[in-house]
């Protein structure tokens, strides 16, 4: 109640580069949050998420940015209450201190219905694996379609990831970085012989 809401016919990150870069807000938003995605975006999967990629797009453009997600799909609004301490903790905390220039925070919360939150970690990113599996149906119409993606293949999280630290009970924080390049990647492929600027010519006919 007396909260102005406006909805983006688009995606995630459309939703969040309107909101800071168009008129249509009176006051620039000051912290983007994204979520809270029904289902967990944990390790590998970020690169799939439309939840961390809005946080992304808050974060090129300069705002302190959160990607909030819960690990099980079909909560309602009630379930997802005891999350709202851990996620003013957080973002109360982000509001005193900041964050670092081009990074953001990935949060993953357990299934609140399982048992209690046991507490905050701040973690790495992890990974997860699924089982390859593309599966092909017929609609009603005789057209075909697709179910992409097959089952969680159960493993141990990595000591001090965010899949080890949800599996735990723990909220999960993970600082996510937006330069992605592999820097020891760089003088492999040099050393391996990939020509560089300077080494790189066109042969003549």
């Amino acid at each position: 109640e007396g909260i102005n809401l406006w909805s983006v016919d688009g995606t995630p990150t459309d939703c969040v580069h309107i909101g800071l870069l168009s008129r249509i807000l009176p006051v620039k938003p000051t912290l983007v949050l994204s979520g809270i995605n029904h289902g967990s975006n944990l390790g590998d999967e970020i690169t799939y998420s439309g939840t961390v990629a809005a946080a992304m797009e808050g974060c090129l453009q300069g705002a302190p940015s959160l990607a909030f997600s819960c690990e099980s799909t079909g909560h309602s609004r009630d379930d997802l209450a005891p999350l709202k301490p851990w996620i003013l903790k957080i973002v109360r905390f982000v509001l005193a201190h900041g964050l670092p220039v081009g990074t953001l925070l990935n949060v993953n919360f357990p299934d609140p219905r399982r048992e209690p939150i046991r507490g905050l970690k701040v973690t790495t990113q992890g990974s997860r694996v699924y089982g390859a599996e593309v599966v092909e149906k017929t609609d009603p119409r005789q057209r075909s379609y697709y179910w992409i993606g097959g089952e969680l293949i159960d493993q141990p999280g990595e000591a001090g990831s965010d899949v080890e630290a949800v599996d735990a009970g723990y909220c999960s924080v993970t600082p996510i970085h937006m330069k992605l390049t592999d820097h020891a990647a760089i003088a492999k492929l040099i050393q391996s012989g990939l020509p560089t600027a300077e080494e790189s010519h066109v042969e003549s006919a």
